[in-house]
């Protein structure tokens, strides 16, 4: 469906973004999955986030799948991503919320 990009040095900023964003897009709350990492997303990581974007939403229309990569996320997993990020499922909008947007591949971007 479609993927965004929230870049801020302040994740409460993005949170209450993505939050507002999910408003009016009227996606129910159990819809709206949170992928959070205390470290460097990984290649596992992605592997993890993949299963869960091709779930159907349960409440809504269209489902949320937000990637908060603040602690940054491996060229590898980005590369990894990028085929998520060229054909999302239909009913799935894609955030990747980062603190930089240096820490994102220019393909990535492009997307």
């Amino acid at each position: 469906m479609q993927s965004t990009l929230v870049v801020s040095a302040n994740k409460e900023n993005a949170k209450e973004y993505i939050d507002e964003f999910c408003k009016s897009q009227k996606i129910h709350p159990i819809d709206i999955s949170i992928n959070y990492f205390e470290k460097m997303i990984g290649i596992e990581d992605v592997r993890n986030i993949r299963k869960k974007i091709f779930l159907r939403p349960f409440k809504s229309k269209t489902k949320i799948n937000v990637i908060e990569a603040y602690q940054g996320i491996t060229i590898e997993s980005q590369n990894a991503l990028l085929k998520i990020l060229e054909e999302p499922p239909k009913n799935t909008i894609i955030i990747i919320a980062v603190t930089k947007i240096g820490l994102i591949l220019p393909t990535i971007l492009s997307r």
